[in-house]
Protein backbone atom coordinates (compact mmCIF):
# COMPACT_ATOMS: atom_id res chain seq x y z
CA UNK A 1 0.00 0.00 0.00
CA UNK A 2 0.77 3.89 -0.43
CA UNK A 3 0.08 6.42 1.77
CA UNK A 4 2.14 9.51 2.97
CA UNK A 5 5.04 8.60 4.93
CA UNK A 6 3.24 11.40 7.83
CA UNK A 7 -0.07 9.06 8.30
CA UNK A 8 2.39 5.79 8.66
CA UNK A 9 4.43 7.76 11.27
CA UNK A 10 1.55 9.03 12.82
CA UNK A 11 -0.07 5.62 12.90
CA UNK A 12 2.89 3.87 14.20
CA UNK A 13 3.25 6.57 17.15
CA UNK A 14 0.07 6.25 18.48
CA UNK A 15 0.27 2.51 18.16
CA UNK A 16 3.43 1.73 20.11
CA UNK A 17 2.86 4.43 22.49
CA UNK A 18 -0.85 3.71 23.47
CA UNK A 19 -1.74 7.56 22.61
CA UNK A 20 -5.49 7.83 20.80
CA UNK A 21 -5.89 11.26 18.56
CA UNK A 22 -8.19 13.74 20.03
CA UNK A 23 -11.84 13.12 18.09
CA UNK A 24 -10.93 10.23 16.40
CA UNK A 25 -11.76 6.77 16.27
CA UNK A 26 -9.83 3.86 14.39
CA UNK A 27 -12.60 1.54 12.79
CA UNK A 28 -11.32 -1.80 11.57
CA UNK A 29 -13.37 -4.67 9.52
CA UNK A 30 -11.94 -7.85 10.73
CA UNK A 31 -14.22 -10.26 8.51
CA UNK A 32 -13.48 -8.69 5.45
CA UNK A 33 -11.53 -9.92 2.77
CA UNK A 34 -9.72 -6.56 2.20
CA UNK A 35 -7.05 -6.47 3.88
CA UNK A 36 -6.89 -2.49 3.51
CA UNK A 37 -10.16 -2.81 5.47
CA UNK A 38 -9.10 -5.58 8.01
CA UNK A 39 -5.68 -3.88 8.63
CA UNK A 40 -4.87 -0.21 8.38
CA UNK A 41 -9.07 0.58 8.61
CA UNK A 42 -10.38 3.81 8.68
CA UNK A 43 -10.45 6.86 10.64
CA UNK A 44 -13.74 8.37 11.87
CA UNK A 45 -14.70 11.57 13.29
CA UNK A 46 -18.26 12.99 14.45
CA UNK A 47 -19.41 16.66 13.10
CA UNK A 48 -22.49 17.98 14.17
CA UNK A 49 -24.02 14.39 14.93
CA UNK A 50 -23.13 13.24 11.75
CA UNK A 51 -19.87 10.06 11.30
CA UNK A 52 -17.24 10.94 8.83
CA UNK A 53 -14.71 8.72 7.39
CA UNK A 54 -11.36 9.01 6.68
CA UNK A 55 -8.56 6.93 4.80
CA UNK A 56 -5.92 9.00 6.16
CA UNK A 57 -5.54 9.99 9.99
CA UNK A 58 -4.03 13.44 9.27
CA UNK A 59 -7.27 14.20 7.18
CA UNK A 60 -9.75 13.09 10.26
CA UNK A 61 -7.56 14.83 12.80
CA UNK A 62 -7.74 18.07 10.59
CA UNK A 63 -11.17 17.51 9.89
CA UNK A 64 -12.00 17.41 13.70
CA UNK A 65 -9.35 20.07 14.52
CA UNK A 66 -11.46 22.46 11.79
CA UNK A 67 -14.39 21.64 13.67
CA UNK A 68 -13.41 22.79 17.16
CA UNK A 69 -12.17 25.72 15.71
CA UNK A 70 -15.50 26.54 14.14
CA UNK A 71 -17.49 26.02 17.38
CA UNK A 72 -14.93 27.94 19.83
CA UNK A 73 -13.60 30.41 17.65
CA UNK A 74 -10.98 32.82 19.67
CA UNK A 75 -11.58 30.65 22.98
CA UNK A 76 -10.10 27.19 21.35
CA UNK A 77 -7.28 25.82 23.82
CA UNK A 78 -4.30 23.63 22.54
CA UNK A 79 -5.16 20.98 24.52
CA UNK A 80 -8.44 20.80 22.41
CA UNK A 81 -6.97 20.03 18.48
CA UNK A 82 -4.67 17.56 17.15
CA UNK A 83 -2.37 19.85 15.51
CA UNK A 84 -2.87 22.97 17.27
CA UNK A 85 0.50 24.17 15.09
CA UNK A 86 -2.23 24.51 12.18
CA UNK A 87 -4.01 27.67 14.24
CA UNK A 88 -0.75 28.92 15.42
CA UNK A 89 -2.47 32.12 14.85
CA UNK A 90 -5.43 31.49 17.52
CA UNK A 91 -3.11 31.25 20.61
CA UNK A 92 -1.00 33.97 19.36
CA UNK A 93 -1.47 38.21 20.50
CA UNK A 94 -4.28 39.35 18.35
CA UNK A 95 -1.90 41.98 16.24
CA UNK A 96 0.20 39.22 15.36
CA UNK A 97 -3.28 36.81 14.05
CA UNK A 98 -3.15 37.76 10.97
CA UNK A 99 0.20 37.79 9.51
CA UNK A 100 0.63 34.58 11.37
CA UNK A 101 -2.45 33.07 9.23
CA UNK A 102 -0.34 34.71 5.77
CA UNK A 103 2.79 33.01 6.47
CA UNK A 104 1.02 29.45 7.04
CA UNK A 105 -0.88 29.94 4.20
CA UNK A 106 2.03 30.70 1.48
CA UNK A 107 4.15 28.18 3.31
CA UNK A 108 1.79 25.37 2.45
CA UNK A 109 2.25 22.94 -0.60
CA UNK A 110 0.48 20.69 -3.01
CA UNK A 111 2.26 17.86 -1.06
CA UNK A 112 1.21 18.72 2.45
CA UNK A 113 -2.30 20.96 1.87
CA UNK A 114 -5.44 20.85 4.29
CA UNK A 115 -8.76 19.67 2.90
CA UNK A 116 -10.01 22.67 1.02
CA UNK A 117 -12.69 23.42 3.16
CA UNK A 118 -11.04 23.31 6.13
CA UNK A 119 -8.23 26.13 4.67
CA UNK A 120 -11.53 28.11 3.95
CA UNK A 121 -12.16 28.31 7.53
CA UNK A 122 -8.96 28.61 9.13
CA UNK A 123 -8.44 31.71 6.63
CA UNK A 124 -11.35 33.97 7.73
CA UNK A 125 -11.01 36.90 9.91
CA UNK A 126 -11.59 36.21 13.59
CA UNK A 127 -14.17 38.79 13.39
CA UNK A 128 -16.23 36.15 11.00
CA UNK A 129 -15.56 33.57 13.78
CA UNK A 130 -16.80 35.71 16.58
CA UNK A 131 -20.24 35.98 14.34
CA UNK A 132 -20.86 32.69 14.34
CA UNK A 133 -20.50 31.92 17.60
CA UNK A 134 -23.13 34.18 18.84
CA UNK A 135 -25.65 31.75 18.35
CA UNK A 136 -23.67 29.12 20.38
CA UNK A 137 -22.74 29.88 23.80
CA UNK A 138 -19.58 28.85 24.75
CA UNK A 139 -21.27 27.39 28.12
CA UNK A 140 -23.97 25.43 26.41
CA UNK A 141 -24.95 22.66 28.65
CA UNK A 142 -25.66 20.43 25.30
CA UNK A 143 -22.21 22.50 23.53
CA UNK A 144 -22.13 20.37 20.60
CA UNK A 145 -18.08 20.23 21.17
CA UNK A 146 -16.59 21.03 24.24
CA UNK A 147 -13.22 20.02 26.25
CA UNK A 148 -11.66 16.55 25.13
CA UNK A 149 -12.65 14.59 27.66
CA UNK A 150 -9.18 13.19 29.62
CA UNK A 151 -8.51 9.28 29.90
CA UNK A 152 -6.54 8.84 32.73
CA UNK A 153 -5.75 7.47 35.81
CA UNK A 154 -5.41 11.15 37.76
CA UNK A 155 -9.23 11.94 36.20
CA UNK A 156 -10.16 8.69 37.29
CA UNK A 157 -9.75 9.08 40.40
CA UNK A 158 -11.46 12.54 40.79
CA UNK A 159 -13.78 12.56 38.57
CA UNK A 160 -17.47 11.81 39.10
CA UNK A 161 -17.87 8.09 38.49
CA UNK A 162 -21.05 6.01 37.37
CA UNK A 163 -22.58 2.33 38.17
CA UNK A 164 -24.13 1.70 34.68
CA UNK A 165 -26.50 -1.02 34.29
CA UNK A 166 -29.24 -0.72 31.96
CA UNK A 167 -30.74 -3.66 30.04
CA UNK A 168 -30.24 -6.37 32.44
CA UNK A 169 -32.82 -8.84 33.56
CA UNK A 170 -30.67 -10.85 36.18
CA UNK A 171 -33.52 -12.35 38.00
CA UNK A 172 -35.54 -14.27 34.99
CA UNK A 173 -33.73 -14.90 32.21
CA UNK A 174 -29.77 -14.17 32.91
CA UNK A 175 -28.99 -11.64 30.43
CA UNK A 176 -27.58 -8.10 29.44
CA UNK A 177 -28.49 -7.05 25.63
CA UNK A 178 -27.07 -3.46 26.01
CA UNK A 179 -23.42 -3.98 27.13
CA UNK A 180 -22.54 -4.87 23.15
CA UNK A 181 -24.68 -2.33 21.73
CA UNK A 182 -23.30 0.42 23.88
CA UNK A 183 -19.82 -0.49 23.37
CA UNK A 184 -20.38 -0.78 19.35
CA UNK A 185 -21.55 2.42 19.22
CA UNK A 186 -19.74 4.22 21.83
CA UNK A 187 -23.46 5.31 23.21
CA UNK A 188 -24.97 5.00 27.08
CA UNK A 189 -28.31 5.98 28.77
CA UNK A 190 -30.21 4.08 32.12
CA UNK A 191 -33.37 4.38 29.63
CA UNK A 192 -36.75 4.83 31.24
CA UNK A 193 -39.34 7.19 29.77
CA UNK A 194 -38.36 9.47 27.43
CA UNK A 195 -37.39 13.36 28.25
CA UNK A 196 -39.58 16.08 26.62
CA UNK A 197 -37.63 18.10 25.19
CA UNK A 198 -39.05 20.90 27.50
CA UNK A 199 -37.70 19.64 30.21
CA UNK A 200 -34.45 19.10 28.43
CA UNK A 201 -34.30 22.96 27.79
CA UNK A 202 -34.07 23.47 31.80
CA UNK A 203 -31.54 20.71 32.74
CA UNK A 204 -28.99 23.84 32.51
CA UNK A 205 -30.68 25.53 35.16
CA UNK A 206 -33.11 23.59 37.38
CA UNK A 207 -31.66 21.75 40.54
CA UNK A 208 -31.70 17.63 39.86
CA UNK A 209 -34.68 17.45 42.09
CA UNK A 210 -36.40 20.33 39.99
CA UNK A 211 -36.01 17.84 37.14
CA UNK A 212 -37.13 14.52 38.98
CA UNK A 213 -40.31 16.53 40.00
CA UNK A 214 -40.90 17.40 36.56
CA UNK A 215 -40.47 14.15 34.66
CA UNK A 216 -41.90 12.37 37.45
CA UNK A 217 -44.94 14.64 36.78
CA UNK A 218 -44.88 14.77 32.79
CA UNK A 219 -43.66 10.79 31.78
CA UNK A 220 -44.63 8.97 34.59
CA UNK A 221 -47.75 10.41 35.89
CA UNK A 222 -46.42 11.12 39.28
CA UNK A 223 -45.51 7.79 39.73
CA UNK A 224 -42.39 6.96 39.63
CA UNK A 225 -39.92 9.12 41.41
CA UNK A 226 -37.66 6.55 41.63
CA UNK A 227 -37.20 5.83 38.06
CA UNK A 228 -37.53 9.96 37.73
CA UNK A 229 -34.77 10.76 40.12
CA UNK A 230 -31.89 8.16 37.93
CA UNK A 231 -32.86 10.09 34.94
CA UNK A 232 -32.43 13.51 36.44
CA UNK A 233 -29.58 12.10 38.32
CA UNK A 234 -28.08 10.88 34.46
CA UNK A 235 -29.21 14.54 32.94
CA UNK A 236 -27.97 16.98 35.41
CA UNK A 237 -24.56 15.00 36.47
CA UNK A 238 -23.47 12.95 33.84
CA UNK A 239 -21.41 15.46 31.74
CA UNK A 240 -18.16 15.46 30.18
CA UNK A 241 -15.47 14.18 31.54
CA UNK A 242 -17.50 11.94 33.69
CA UNK A 243 -16.63 8.55 34.34
CA UNK A 244 -18.82 4.94 33.64
CA UNK A 245 -18.82 1.60 34.96
CA UNK A 246 -20.37 -1.33 33.07
CA UNK A 247 -20.44 -5.06 33.54
CA UNK A 248 -21.05 -8.20 31.48
CA UNK A 249 -21.26 -11.35 34.05
CA UNK A 250 -23.49 -14.08 32.31
CA UNK A 251 -22.33 -16.44 30.83
CA UNK A 252 -25.15 -17.90 29.59
CA UNK A 253 -26.62 -14.27 28.17
CA UNK A 254 -28.16 -15.39 24.82
CA UNK A 255 -26.24 -11.64 23.59
CA UNK A 256 -22.70 -12.40 24.65
CA UNK A 257 -20.62 -10.20 22.67
CA UNK A 258 -17.40 -12.67 20.66
CA UNK A 259 -15.35 -10.65 22.41
CA UNK A 260 -16.25 -12.10 25.71
CA UNK A 261 -15.58 -15.81 24.42
CA UNK A 262 -12.51 -17.51 23.94
CA UNK A 263 -12.97 -20.91 21.59
CA UNK A 264 -17.22 -20.51 22.67
CA UNK A 265 -16.46 -20.13 26.30
CA UNK A 266 -17.37 -17.28 28.29
CA UNK A 267 -14.12 -15.43 29.62
CA UNK A 268 -15.95 -13.34 32.11
CA UNK A 269 -17.31 -11.99 34.73
CA UNK A 270 -15.96 -8.72 33.44
CA UNK A 271 -16.23 -4.61 33.49
CA UNK A 272 -15.15 -1.73 31.29
CA UNK A 273 -14.23 1.66 32.30
CA UNK A 274 -15.51 4.73 29.70
CA UNK A 275 -15.28 8.55 30.27
CA UNK A 276 -18.65 10.49 28.50
CA UNK A 277 -17.26 13.07 25.64
CA UNK A 278 -20.73 14.23 25.05
CA UNK A 279 -23.86 15.25 25.87
CA UNK A 280 -26.49 14.30 23.57
CA UNK A 281 -30.24 16.52 23.95
CA UNK A 282 -33.24 14.53 24.73
CA UNK A 283 -35.35 15.22 21.37
CA UNK A 284 -32.78 16.58 19.57
CA UNK A 285 -32.13 15.44 15.50
CA UNK A 286 -28.98 13.43 16.84
CA UNK A 287 -30.66 11.79 19.42
CA UNK A 288 -33.48 10.79 16.32
CA UNK A 289 -30.26 9.54 13.98
CA UNK A 290 -28.67 7.63 17.13
CA UNK A 291 -32.10 6.14 17.70
CA UNK A 292 -32.81 5.10 13.60
CA UNK A 293 -29.63 3.96 12.47
CA UNK A 294 -26.66 3.21 15.71
CA UNK A 295 -29.42 1.86 17.59
CA UNK A 296 -32.13 0.18 14.87
CA UNK A 297 -32.63 -3.74 16.32
CA UNK A 298 -33.79 -1.82 19.14
CA UNK A 299 -37.74 -0.58 19.39
CA UNK A 300 -37.14 3.04 20.68
CA UNK A 301 -40.28 3.49 22.57
CA UNK A 302 -40.56 -0.29 24.23
CA UNK A 303 -36.85 -0.31 25.19
CA UNK A 304 -36.10 3.19 25.75
CA UNK A 305 -33.85 4.07 23.32
CA UNK A 306 -33.13 7.95 24.80
CA UNK A 307 -31.53 10.45 26.35
CA UNK A 308 -27.77 9.57 25.16
CA UNK A 309 -24.52 10.10 26.41
CA UNK A 310 -21.51 9.39 23.97
CA UNK A 311 -18.78 7.20 25.55
CA UNK A 312 -15.44 5.89 25.43
CA UNK A 313 -14.80 2.83 26.81
CA UNK A 314 -11.10 2.43 26.80
CA UNK A 315 -10.15 -0.41 29.27
CA UNK A 316 -11.36 -3.15 30.14
CA UNK A 317 -10.97 -5.73 33.43
CA UNK A 318 -11.70 -8.78 34.40
CA UNK A 319 -13.95 -8.98 37.93
CA UNK A 320 -12.32 -11.90 39.19
CA UNK A 321 -8.75 -9.88 39.34
CA UNK A 322 -10.25 -7.53 41.84
CA UNK A 323 -10.14 -7.43 46.06
CA UNK A 324 -12.94 -8.62 47.46
CA UNK A 325 -14.00 -5.87 49.27
CA UNK A 326 -14.06 -4.15 45.95
CA UNK A 327 -16.32 -6.82 44.48
CA UNK A 328 -18.88 -6.84 47.54
CA UNK A 329 -18.96 -2.99 47.05
CA UNK A 330 -19.57 -2.93 43.42
CA UNK A 331 -22.04 -5.84 43.81
CA UNK A 332 -24.28 -3.46 46.37
CA UNK A 333 -23.90 -0.20 43.83
CA UNK A 334 -25.31 -2.43 40.71
CA UNK A 335 -29.28 -1.19 41.43
CA UNK A 336 -30.65 0.50 40.50
CA UNK A 337 -29.87 1.11 37.40
CA UNK A 338 -27.78 3.97 37.86
CA UNK A 339 -25.87 4.77 40.41
CA UNK A 340 -22.90 6.75 41.83
CA UNK A 341 -19.56 5.54 43.10
CA UNK A 342 -16.98 6.19 45.46
CA UNK A 343 -18.10 9.81 45.94
CA UNK A 344 -15.88 10.34 49.08
CA UNK A 345 -12.57 9.05 48.60
CA UNK A 346 -12.08 8.66 52.23
CA UNK A 347 -15.75 6.74 52.83
CA UNK A 348 -15.40 3.12 54.02
CA UNK A 349 -17.98 1.21 53.07
CA UNK A 350 -19.86 -2.15 54.56
CA UNK A 351 -17.89 -4.58 52.47
CA UNK A 352 -14.78 -2.70 54.16
CA UNK A 353 -13.80 -1.00 50.97
CA UNK A 354 -12.22 2.22 51.11
CA UNK A 355 -13.37 4.84 47.78
CA UNK A 356 -10.08 5.54 46.99
CA UNK A 357 -9.17 1.98 47.42
CA UNK A 358 -12.33 0.86 44.97
CA UNK A 359 -11.16 3.90 42.36
CA UNK A 360 -7.61 2.19 41.97
CA UNK A 361 -8.43 -1.26 42.20
CA UNK A 362 -10.79 -0.55 39.31
CA UNK A 363 -8.30 1.28 37.16
CA UNK A 364 -5.43 -1.27 37.62
CA UNK A 365 -6.94 -4.43 37.10
CA UNK A 366 -8.23 -2.44 33.67
CA UNK A 367 -5.50 -3.60 31.55
CA UNK A 368 -7.29 -4.76 28.54
CA UNK A 369 -7.33 -2.15 26.17
CA UNK A 370 -10.81 -2.21 24.24
CA UNK A 371 -10.21 -1.14 20.40
CA UNK A 372 -12.89 -0.26 17.30
CA UNK A 373 -13.94 -3.48 15.95
CA UNK A 374 -13.51 -5.41 19.52
CA UNK A 375 -17.37 -5.33 19.91
CA UNK A 376 -19.52 -5.85 16.50
CA UNK A 377 -21.92 -8.14 17.25
CA UNK A 378 -25.52 -7.27 15.99
CA UNK A 379 -28.04 -9.86 17.62
CA UNK A 380 -32.01 -10.61 17.02
CA UNK A 381 -33.36 -9.12 20.01
CA UNK A 382 -37.04 -9.71 18.45
CA UNK A 383 -37.35 -11.87 21.58
CA UNK A 384 -36.75 -9.30 24.50
CA UNK A 385 -39.66 -8.33 26.03
CA UNK A 386 -40.77 -5.09 26.83
CA UNK A 387 -39.54 -3.78 30.55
Amino acid sequence: WLFPKKDYLLTTRFDKMGWEPIGVERRFDEKSCDKWAKIVGWNSVVIDGQEQLYSLMSDAMKAHDAHVVRVHGNQTKKSYLNVPEDYAWLFEEPDKRTEIKRELKEEETDDDSRFSEVEEESAKPLEIKRRRLDNIPLDDFWAAVAKPADFSRHEFMTKPLFHLNSGIDGTMKQQNFFFNPFLREGIATPGFAPVPPTIAREVPNWSRNQIRDSINQTSYFGENVRAAAQVAMWLKDATIGTFVIMRHEFPRCPFTPSRLKDNGKYIGPVYVIGVITKKISPGSIEEECIQDNRMSEFNKYENNIHSFCLVSCKRMGMKVDLAETTKKYINAVCQPTLNRMCQDPRTTYKSGAIGEGVRRNLWENATIPIHSGDFTDVFDVGSIPHY
